[in-house]
């Protein structure tokens, strides 16, 4: 009867370690890189929803950042960032009440404008905001 010796049952697993071990580090970049996109989507869905809401209910509307907590608000629902998701910003407006910061959404269609970079270890992306037509849109950024 024929079949394999210890040694080559040994060699066989050790290959396969070395390769689990190998590709260990991209799943977890995969992993980080789908919640990216999963998170960025999310808000740019919040952005235009904003935008319309404020055009179909002639009153300013705003997507409201609090940095310090992860999050963000838009008009009836909250929204929390996967852990390990940071946020930088430029050009977003300060909220009256404390750190937070917000990208107002006018009737007009025209918005403050900014725009909201999210980084995942070494990927990132950004919501970007247009002031003049109010227009939400993703854009791929290099991680800092």
């Amino acid at each position: 009867m024929r079949g394999f010796t210890l040694i080559e049952l040994l060699v066989v697993l050790a290959v396969l370690a070395a390769v689990a071990a190998a590709l260990s580090p991209m799943m977890r970049i995969g992993r980080a890189g789908a919640e990216l996109r999963a998170a960025s989507g999310e808000m740019l869905a919040a952005m235009r929803s904003a935008r319309s809401n404020a055009i179909a209910h002639n009153r300013t509307t705003a997507v409201v950042l609090d940095p310090s907590k992860s999050s963000y608000s838009a008009p009836g629902r909250n929204y929390v960032l996967p852990r390990g998701l940071t946020l930088a910003w430029r050009n977003l407006a300060p909220v009256a009440d404390g750190d937070r910061l917000a990208i107002y959404f006018f009737p007009d269609g025209s918005a403050s404008g900014g725009e909201i970079d999210l980084v995942a270890g070494k990927l990132a992306g950004a919501v970007v905001v247009d002031w003049f037509t109010g227009l939400a849109g993703l854009h791929e950024r290099a991680a800092p």
